[in-house]
């Protein structure tokens, strides 16, 4: 059944249905709820209004959302490797000296010559230290003689002093000649023992295996005893000394693992570790000096050879994707979402691997950071933000 007012029923009742009143009380009541009608239908109207006008907001709010992608800082084991050109250098050196004065006869190796232990390096003309051991030997003979007949004269007086047969003074006499007898035998046998030994230094061999580095006698000089003959790199095991950037110094410790390729061997990477460091920048060339210890029993690697040395660095550090970060007249800023808007700030980094980039200050980790969208993104404008990894948004 339809709803109608009551002004409307009264007036389409007959003056027979109409209620007996005064004509004017009638005609107020007409008035009356021809008013409440209007009033209803203005009161919903209203309603009607208020709930589209905040639809429309809504999606008006909606529609200016901007779309974007981020990702949050987060602490990462992160493995950098740091590149250097290096070249190949003795582990150490040794000198080698003459130990005998005389004339040089021949040498053997050169400078730059590979050489192995005990090998030949030169010899010292051994003719006067022949003939020394000749006459020392004849006088090592003689007092050999000598020793014996003393010890048999000590024995045979010894007898007679026994059986009272000669003096004291005899006695004492035949143990002072077995002394300087025993003493002229000692003497002669260091002798003989210092010729033998020098006759063995006319013969310079390499106490290692190395290289000729300097070579400072000829043949036919005369040498000295103690005199410097070479220089020899020792080169079992070798330094690649790598010049690394100096910025990069914190990030090179010793005992640090390494990786080699050398030029002359470009299919094998071979391993070290970080011996040495020389703090010491190059004023040139900004680098400083990363020695890297790495072993060479068969002698390929040889000092002056080129190579390239790549150092693993490992560490922990609070990052965030590198597309994040914009440059903007020298300052490095990004945009950081709370509560759907996002927001300018500051930040120091530093470049990571992987398309990544080390937050030094101005991010705390999980903070929110916009890495997608950034072309037209505002100062506090509100974001639609997808998480990385999402699927909504390609990258």
């Amino acid at each position: 059944m339809r709803f109608r007012p009551l002004g409307a029923r009264l007036l389409a009742a007959s003056p027979a249905q109409r209620p007996r009143a005064p004509e004017a009380l009638w005609a107020k009541l007409l008035r009356l709820s021809s008013l409440l009608f209007l009033l209803g239908g203005s009161l919903g109207g209203v309603v009607l209004w208020l709930s589209m006008a905040s639809k429309a907001e809504l999606a008006v709010k909606a529609e200016s959302a901007v779309p974007v992608r981020v990702a949050p800082a987060k602490m990462e084991a992160l493995s950098e490797i740091i590149g250097a050109n290096s070249t190949v250098e003795p582990i150490s050196f040794v000198n080698v000296k003459a130990r005998v004065t005389g004339n040089v006869e021949t040498v053997a190796v050169d400078l730059g010559d590979l050489i192995q232990p005990g090998q030949i390096l030169l010899n010292i003309d051994p003719t006067l230290l022949l003939a020394a051991e000749k006459s020392g030997q004849a006088e090592m003979t003689k007092v050999s003689n000598e020793l014996k007949n003393s010890r048999l004269n000590l024995e045979r007086q010894t007898a007679l002093f026994s059986q009272n047969l000669i003096a004291t003074v005899d006695l004492e006499n035949a143990r002072a000649s077995l002394d300087s007898a025993r003493f002229e035998y000692a003497r002669c046998l260091e002798q003989m023992t210092t010729i033998r030994q020098n006759l063995k230094y006319t013969t310079v061999s390499s106490p290692l295996a190395g290289v000729i580095k300097d070579r400072n006698v000829n043949p036919g000089e005369m040498v000295q005893d103690g005199d410097l003959l070479f220089t020899v790199g020792r080169i079992d095991s070798i330094y690649v000394v790598a010049n690394v950037a100096q910025e990069k110094l914190s990030r090179v410790n010793i005992g640090q693992e390494a990786e080699i390729v050398f030029d002359s061997f470009p299919h094998e990477v071979i391993t070290g570790y970080v011996g040495k460091i020389d703090p010491s920048t190059d004023l040139e060339t900004r680098t400083f000096r990363t020695y890297i210890k790495v072993k060479n029993p068969q002698l390929r690697f040889k000092p002056g050879l080129s190579a390239y040395a790549r150092l693993k660095y490992q560490h922990y550090s609070l990052t965030i994707p590198s597309l994040a970060v914009i440059e903007r007249g020298g300052e490095a800023i990004v945009f950081v979402v709370e509560n759907s808007r996002v927001h300018l700030r500051p930040v120091k980094v530093q470049p990571g691997p992987l398309g990544k980039s080390k937050v030094i200050e101005g991010l705390k980790e999980g903070e929110e950071v916009v890495y997608y969208g950034l072309k037209s993104l505002k100062d506090n404008d509100t974001v639609d933000a997808k998480k990385a990894g999402g699927k909504d948004f390609e990258g």
